[in-house]
């Protein structure tokens, strides 16, 4: 009798210490797939390696299981695919932010070239103020780059601008005679000055700066009329002209051509 009772014990107890066998199995299997890998993923991945299990009965991944040299390329591949183009994107919005900066600084140039021109006593000397006015403002967005143009540095530097109390202003001579001109003075009414200023803003991010240049080189340059007012006139020459003269296109730098034109009323005009 106590020999059936003990046996039917030991038999209870094995079926016991089968289940949990059979639990801890599922445990580990559980595991392995919650483990940020599928079934799937492993076979299709590494068909070749396994699972192997030691004496504890706990779940290893084999070494080199999942293959991380192969997620390493492709990682590598999609970085070489877009990182360039981003940063050519990223070059684009900065040149564009560079010019809306230039667009205004050359609208206060003109501004400033009206306002210069409306103090003078005849056209020719309103030309003369409205050129060093506009170069002046225009000075701190004008590019170094003078190589390859009909000045030499020298020549460019002795026609800075000096200001009193001030000094020379840095790159205004290149503004003066080579980056920034006043392509038209006119007189479009009794009492009113209009001054149209052109300034060739030099592009400094590469590869985007020969894009933006090459775009732009299909806007032809304007002819305006001469202006004639109190005291005389002063004749103007097309924009195509001046660029010539001053080599402006072969500049080792790609440049845009920039243009903006104010209209003031002369006081007591």
């Amino acid at each position: 009798m106590v020999r059936n009772d003990a046996s039917g014990r030991l038999g209870h107890n094995g079926s016991l210490r089968g289940l949990l066998r059979a639990s801890e199995r599922v445990e580990c299997f559980l595991k392995w797939v919650g483990d940020s890998y599928s079934v799937e993923n492993n076979v299709l991945q590494n068909p070749t390696s396994g699972l192997r299990r030691n004496v504890q009965g706990t779940v290893k991944r084999q070494p080199g299981f999942p293959p991380t040299g192969l997620q390493g390329g492709q990682a590598l591949a999609e970085f070489a695919f877009a990182f360039p183009l981003q940063l050519l994107i990223l070059f684009a919005i900065m040149q564009l932010a560079l010019l809306y900066v230039a667009k205004q600084v050359v609208t206060y140039a003109s501004y400033s070239a009206a306002r210069a021109a409306m103090v003078s006593v005849s056209p020719e000397d309103a030309y003369r103020r409205a050129e060093r006015a506009s170069a002046l403002v225009c000075a701190p967005i004008t590019g170094p780059t003078v190589e390859g143009s009909n000045f030499s540095p020298a020549e460019l530097q002795s026609t800075s601008i000096e200001v009193p109390g001030w000094g020379r202003v840095p790159r205004s001579g290149i503004s003066y005679r080579l980056k920034t001109h006043v392509s038209r003075l006119a007189y479009p009414a009794p009492g009113e000055v209009q001054v149209t200023v052109t300034h060739y803003y030099e592009l400094v991010f590469p590869v985007v700066n020969h894009l933006f240049a090459w775009l732009h080189r299909g806007a032809p340059p304007r002819r305006f009329a001469d202006a004639t007012g109190r005291g005389g006139t002063v004749a103007h020459g097309d924009e195509l002209e001046f660029e010539d003269a001053v080599g402006i296109w072969n500049v080792r730098a790609p440049h845009m051509r920039l243009r903006e034109t104010t209209r003031l009323a002369v006081p007591g005009g």
